[in-house]
């Protein structure tokens, strides 16, 4: 099975929250799941028959996965990718790139925490600090001020806490 390693293979399970904390179904395509396959130091974003787990399409993610989230209503996944600077954003009907934001990434360096908000919000933590980005315009918002050390981030129901 050329399937190496499915990270993301609870994707289907695990239900995006609204921005009032109530759980969104992903976007079911006729008994499908996504999940990632690693392969020759890449990763790929593979959708994936639920019985047979043979793959059905793979997009090319560019890079190693290290976070994601999907949109409140379910039907868009902001993926960190190392190699992107920043964060793809995936339809994820179509398992098709629509865009990418950057980040203060550097290479090496990945995105550890990825929370998609709001329709227009996603929040995420890296080596170089806090970001917040709107997914629609892809410009940096005002990221909240922490004092100290951010020693682990964490997602707890519609938060990061």
């Amino acid at each position: 099975m050329r399937l190496a390693v499915f990270v993301l293979a609870a994707i289907a399970l695990a239900a995006p929250l609204t921005a009032t904390g109530e759980h969104v179904s992903p976007v079911k395509t006729g008994g499908t799941v996504l999940a990632i396959e690693s392969s020759r130091g890449q990763d790929f974003l593979v959708r994936v028959d639920a019985n047979s787990l043979r793959p059905a399409k793979r997009l090319a993610l560019g890079g190693r996965v290290h976070a994601w989230s999907f949109s409140p209503d379910g039907r868009r996944l902001a993926i960190g990718v190392d190699k992107a600077y920043g964060f793809r954003i995936i339809d994820v009907r179509r398992l098709k790139s629509i865009g990418r934001a950057q980040t203060w990434s550097r290479p090496g360096w990945g995105i550890s925490t990825l929370a998609w908000l709001a329709p227009r919000r996603i929040i995420g933590f890296e080596a170089a600090g806090l970001f917040v980005v709107d997914p629609v315009t892809r410009k940096h918002l005002r990221a909240p001020e922490v004092t100290g050390e951010i020693q682990a981030v964490k997602r707890c129901g519609k938060f990061v806490v």
